[in-house]
């Protein structure tokens, strides 16, 4: 029987574009320090009441991985899940994390046979250089601090398929108010801003695909209403104005022309949010 595959169907305004994992791990911190070992750089890093870590996010150039510490025990084989990264050199990874105190596992037996006793998975090791069919160039096998599976492949010719990131640039913007609950469905929903995550009832995160929206409660800093202005990109600023004030924000100005560059026009339009915060839309207008 042949098989044909499908063809993506969702609309282009709702395809899926990228993806980030999320693994729940024992200890944010014990996997921030491993996935260090990797390359990868802790970008967030969030406490609760006791300074404990319960989310953080580690990235290099297009690995991207989020951890978020486990309401209860984190058994490795039931989540079914592993990781695949690259790299120019696996030989040398190795050698690296081996410095840095991960076991030798030496060369990796496969799993036993279904009735065969399962002893418990190794954690913080790493095992020898293999060469798969479709890894030619070499693989080395991990197992992090809770054993997820980290593959990583050596291929020196991939290229990222996103944006590196910056030595230096705008990440995040944080926006004190009064209501985490009241003001989050205005950016989510009237904005149009993508929700990412919510840490108890005083602080989310969204994103508009490159810079990530803070929402907090004062918590004894910030002051609600007297915040720097969020500038955000439209396509069309007079119908998206409208199709936001039809959701429920309160306008502050329409679009007029800002400025006259070289070779556009700049437009822009003024909202307030719940706390009364002023956002403004621009719009690029070329001729």
């Amino acid at each position: 029987m042949s098989y044909s595959i499908p063809k993506p169907t969702a609309p282009p305004e709702a395809r899926v574009f990228d993806h980030v994992p999320m693994a729940h791990v024992a200890s944010v911190d014990s996997s921030i320090d491993f996935y260090a070992k990797l390359g990868l750089l802790c970008e967030s890093r969030f406490t609760d009441d006791q300074q404990q870590a319960y989310y953080a996010a580690v990235c290099a150039d297009a690995a991207e991985l989020m951890l978020v510490r486990a309401d209860g025990p984190v058994i490795a084989s039931q989540q079914a899940v592993l990781f695949y990264m690259y790299t120019n050199d696996v030989a040398a990874l190795r050698k690296h994390l081996l410095n840095c105190g991960l076991k030798d596992g030496g060369v990796y037996a496969e799993r036993p046979a279904a009735g065969q006793q399962t002893e418990v998975g190794e954690t913080s090791v790493v095992y020898s250089v293999t060469h798969p069919f479709y890894m030619n160039e070499g693989e080395i096998r991990i197992h992090d601090p809770d054993g997820y599976v980290v593959l990583v492949g050596q291929f020196p010719s991939r290229k990222p398929h996103k944006r590196k990131l910056q030595e230096f640039g705008l990440m995040q913007v944080t926006m004190t108010v009064s209501s985490v609950a009241t003001t989050l469905p205005f950016y989510r929903d009237v904005l149009g801003l993508t929700f990412v995550a919510q840490a108890g009832d005083n602080i989310a995160f969204l994103t508009d695909g490159s810079v990530r929206l803070m929402l907090t409660t004062p918590q004894g800093a910030g002051e609600v209403g007297v915040n720097s202005i969020l500038y955000f990109r439209v396509h069309n600023v007079e119908q998206r104005l409208t199709e936001m004030v039809g959701k429920g924000a309160k306008k502050e100005r329409d679009a007029q022309l800002a400025a006259k560059m070289p070779d556009h026009d700049l437009w822009i339009a003024f909202v307030r949010d719940p706390d009364n915060n002023l956002i403004g839309l621009m719009e690029e207008k070329r001729s």
